[in-house]
């Protein structure tokens, strides 16, 4: 009789922590983008923590190999144009952040917009025509006969050169006179020097100094670089931010995705130097999925 209530008390204490284990929620794995790490990283992963989820930044590749073997439950994922971005059957996109390169003229040059095909002049090697002067781009009086003086940074510091690159000179090259600086501060700092200058920037800051121009879309439509152009693709030089998750999955990981599209992240991505998602528009992405 003792080996049988033995028994019986083991069974039950089983059943009740199976139980148990069966109320408590999963935990969620985020794999992300190395290009998060720091301040928005720590962001994330410090509002998702309470919801029992964890955060690795591996990189994009290695997210999105993850989510298609089943091993990640929700990557964040960027690609160098919005035609890049991979479409994944199953699988669910919501945008998040961009990076984004601008082109910058002096205050006072009369410039209003400019096309890829005379950035493509301006800047590479292999346009039909190459372009040196300001009266090649329209302008008359004094500035026709003023030299254009290209600028950019090295690569692999603000992303502002890659993604210029990839969207203006794809198979091109930087021609010989483009001059090219070490970061932003130093680009900024012989930008201002020279009234001539055309310089390419990141930072979300240079409106300080000079005048972005808006850039000719393929239908001949001069769009800036506001959030809303970003977030409808208007505005071409830019690197954008998504989430991918499974379909299937959309209540599951709602509390995350909640938090993902929340102000404080916007907040982290903005200070972090990118454009986030206007709010607006993250509030109608999340009805349109049902949340």
């Amino acid at each position: 009789m003792k080996r049988v209530a033995c028994k019986s008390y083991w069974w039950i204490l089983a059943i009740f922590f199976c139980q148990l284990s069966a109320q408590e929620p999963s935990s969620i794995n985020i794999v992300g983008t190395d290009l998060f790490r720091g301040d928005i990283a720590e962001r994330i992963t410090s509002l998702c923590k309470p919801l029992g989820v964890h955060t690795k930044w591996s990189g994009s590749q290695k997210a999105r190999q993850l989510i298609e073997a089943g091993k990640a439950d929700l990557v964040i994922i960027s690609s160098k144009s919005r035609d890049d971005i991979p479409k994944v059957s199953g699988m669910l996109q919501l945008p998040i952040s961009y990076r984004i390169s601008r082109v910058f003229v002096s205050k006072d040059n009369p410039i209003s917009e400019i096309s890829i095909d005379q950035l493509r002049a301006v800047f590479g090697i292999r346009a039909e025509r190459r372009l040196a002067r300001w009266g090649g781009l329209g302008l008359a009086g004094d500035w026709k006969q003023r030299g254009i003086e290209p600028m950019v940074v090295q690569r692999y510091t603000s992303f502002s050169r890659e993604i210029f690159e990839h969207h203006v000179l794809p198979a091109d090259r930087l021609q010989s006179s483009v001059k090219v600086f070490p970061d932003e501060q130093a680009l900024a700092n012989a930008f201002q020097k020279n009234p001539g200058s055309i310089g390419v920037f990141a930072s979300l800051h240079a409106d300080a100094f000079g005048k972005s121009i808006p850039i000719v879309s393929k239908g001949g439509e001069p769009f800036g670089a506001t959030p809303e152009n970003l977030f409808f693709g208007d505005y071409s030089l830019q690197m954008p931010f998504f989430i991918l998750f499974p379909e299937s999955r959309i209540q599951a990981l709602a509390p995350t995705l909640r938090v993902l599209y929340s102000a404080e992240v916007a907040q982290a991505i903005f200070q972090a130097g990118m454009a986030p998602v206007p709010d607006s528009f993250r509030v109608a992405k999340l009805k349109e999925i049902g949340l």
